[in-house]
């Protein structure tokens, strides 16, 4: 018994910074949901909005709600889906920490049962599982805004959530056994996540699809019944109670047959592949080298290896991009319910908050197709594209460090300058790659809506947000070069606190637009006013300073190139 609990206490200190963090990320997300709540004279507007069949094929039918509970019935789907997803990169990671630490071979030469491992790693999955989940419930019974949700409903809730994170948790588990990385059991679970969001899209289209609402996990946590009814979907406990310990059982079979050593086990997919650097060799994961989201990279390898080495590293978040485009575009520009209802939506939630913020403080209510759009897509661009500018910005400093790759890539007859050179231009290929994208859906789909008169300057915008983002990464560069030691957390902080300033001026000011210096760095670039006003020099001329400052980044970045470091690990990164 103390053996079992030393394991315990080992795999709960060992997962405790990763799962806080993921549990701060939850409930700071969950908070804002209920923060912005625009008050239920404003949600009245929102009630015809999600009465047009395209927008409840996301949410499904949400009866007759209204005021904070259809807020909540808004929300919790996005949390829902973002709880299983974290889930499954907890499983993935509890089965796989000491395979990914290179502390495997040390720590399963000890007389420890293979058994006893494998519940103890699954206790503490459970347990943080939990809490994440806890997270993203709890705070709906909290006075917040003045308004709550029934206890007993929030505990409802809390139970049906939790038992899909649990299959979540079984899915990561699989793919952990499965898998000799957690980046490749997490790509692997992240896969099954979309496709079953997918499934969950195509099943609320018609009626007709009842069939995939049986087999489909995400459908059985159903926040409707339990707010609307008091009661859970028919046989959803039951079907929970089914699947979770089939696919515990699956994990548990496949964890004893396991080479946990090497990290892999029976039939693994894929098979790990080299590409030459040089006159050296790095390991990259065929699913990085010939993933449909980095195959344009392949033409670089031999004269560009680590442009190309940085574009598969990052093969996963262009496939997570490309679901965000695909849900962004598409799918909210064919939601839209028609300029009378658009206008009202508008009048209701511009006037304050982070709408406000998401429209950079204009009033479109006379714009109704420009502003639903800009409200529904490109508006918040700052939510999916400032985590990749934080990711890049380190990544280019610090990629040896954090791969553990330093003492290879050192031997390599390559200078410091030109790897950073190739990675910059690798940044900068990604993000054209990413914006060629979002044109392209954006195109399509306002050609199948017959709504194309400002599409040549949304384009323009959108072309922008390219050079914005690579400011930002190549700032963050710049800083992690200047300060060794703190670099990359300074880096991240200015940008953070510069999205800040810019919430807080545009939140705070309900009358009047604040100035540009009053917005920050993040109020030079402004997508909606380059639409609305048709012009490229707007916001004070924000984008020609934004691109000067790209540039000067840039070279700052390659003449500190001498400051790479390859061995030393930035503890404080």
């Amino acid at each position: 018994m103390k053996k079992f609990l030393w394991m315990l206490f080992k795999e709960a200190r060992l997962q405790f910074k990763f799962s806080m963090i993921w549990s701060i990320v939850a409930l700071f997300t969950t908070i804002l949901f209920i923060t912005i709540y625009p008050g239920k004279a404003a949600m009245q507007a929102f009630v015809d909005l999600l009465k047009n069949p395209a927008v409840q094929i996301f949410f499904g039918s949400l009866g007759n709600a209204g005021g904070f509970t259809l807020w909540a019935l808004f929300s919790i789907p996005f949390m829902s889906i973002l709880v299983f997803i974290i889930s499954i990169i907890l499983g993935a990671r509890g089965v796989l920490y000491e395979t990914e630490k290179r502390t495997s071979e040390l720590y399963y030469s000890l007389p420890i049962s293979r058994t006893e491992d494998y519940i103890a790693k699954l206790i503490v999955v459970v347990f943080y599982t939990i809490i994440v989940s806890a997270v993203t419930v709890f705070p709906w019974n909290f006075p917040i805004v003045g308004t709550t949700l029934p206890s007993e409903k929030v505990f409802m809730l809390f139970v049906d959530q939790t038992l899909l994170a649990l299959v979540g948790v079984g899915i990561g588990m699989i793919f952990g056994a499965k898998e000799g990385t957690v980046s490749s059991a997490q790509l692997w679970g992240s896969m099954v996540a979309i496709l079953l969001y997918g499934l969950q899209l195509i099943a609320n289209s018609s009626p007709s699809n009842k069939s995939l609402k049986d087999f489909n996990p995400l459908l059985w946590f159903d926040a409707s019944s339990i707010l609307l009814e008091k009661k859970y979907a028919a046989q959803t406990l039951e079907k929970f109670y089914i699947l979770i310990p089939v696919l515990l059982l699956l994990t548990y079979y496949m964890y004893l047959h396991k080479d946990l050593v090497k990290g892999i086990s029976r039939n693994i997919i894929p098979r790990r592949l080299r590409f030459s650097l040089h006159k050296g060799e790095r390991k990259s994961s065929k699913s990085g080298r010939t993933s449909i989201f980095t195959f344009w990279a392949r033409p670089f390898e031999k004269r560009y290896p680590f442009f190309s080495d940085f574009v598969y590293s990052e093969a996963r978040g262009l496939m997570v991009m490309l679901f965000v485009i695909i849900v962004i575009f598409p799918l909210q520009i064919f939601a839209y319910p028609g300029d009378a209802a658009s206008q009202k939506l508008l009048g209701g939630f511009s006037s304050g908050g982070i709408f406000r913020v998401i429209l950079y403080g204009e009033n479109l209510v006379n714009h109704p197709y420009f502003g639903f759009i800009a409200l529904n897509t490109y508006g918040a661009h700052w939510i999916y594209m400032l985590p990749l500018a934080i990711i890049w910005g380190k990544k280019i400093v610090a990629r040896e460090v954090d791969a553990e790759s330093g003492d290879i890539t050192g031997s390599l007859n390559i200078s410091k300058r030109s790897l950073i050179l190739q990675r910059s231009f690798a940044v900068l290929a990604e993000l054209l790659y990413i914006i060629i994208l979002m044109v392209i859906f954006l195109a399509l789909s306002e050609y199948g809506l017959g709504k194309t008169p400002v599409l040549g300057w949304e384009i323009v915008a959108l072309f922008s947000m390219m050079i914005f983002y690579a400011f930002l990464t190549f700032l963050s560069a710049t800083i992690g070069f200047l300060v060794p030691k703190y670099g990359i957390w300074l880096g991240r902080l200015i940008i953070i606190g510069s999205l800040l300033q810019f919430l807080t001026s545009l939140m705070s000011s309900t009358s009047s637009i604040p100035s540009i210096p009053a917005q920050g760095i993040f109020g030079l670039f402004n997508p909606v006013l380059i639409v609305l006003k048709k012009s490229w020099l707007v916001a004070d001329y924000g984008m020609v300073w934004l691109t000067l400052g790209t540039i000067l980044f840039m070279i700052t970045t390659y003449l500190l190139s001498d400051r790479l470091e390859y061995i030393k690990v930035d503890e404080t990164a």
